[in-house]
């Protein structure tokens, strides 16, 4: 699965992410050690994700995340 994150909000990957490992909630929360309700919150959008988190998920998913820069690299920087 290829997304761009410019499309969606970090709520909306985490879930994707979840969905597409075929995990629950509840699953996704075990492996994060992480209540469930910290989980629908995330989904929800009424907790702040930040990069680690995401992370962590794609890595419990056996995912992987890429991260592009928008423009290539200026030579000598």
């Amino acid at each position: 699965m290829k997304i761009s994150v410019k499309d969606y909000k970090n709520n909306d990957i985490i879930r994707m992410l979840r969905e597409y490992s075929n995990l629950t909630q509840k699953d996704l929360a075990q492996k994060l050690d992480k209540s469930v309700r910290t989980v629908q919150r995330y989904e929800a959008g009424d907790i702040k994700i930040d990069l680690k988190i995401i992370r962590e998920i794609c890595e419990l998913c056996d995912l992987m995340i890429t991260i592009e820069s928008k423009s290539p690299k200026k030579k000598g920087h």
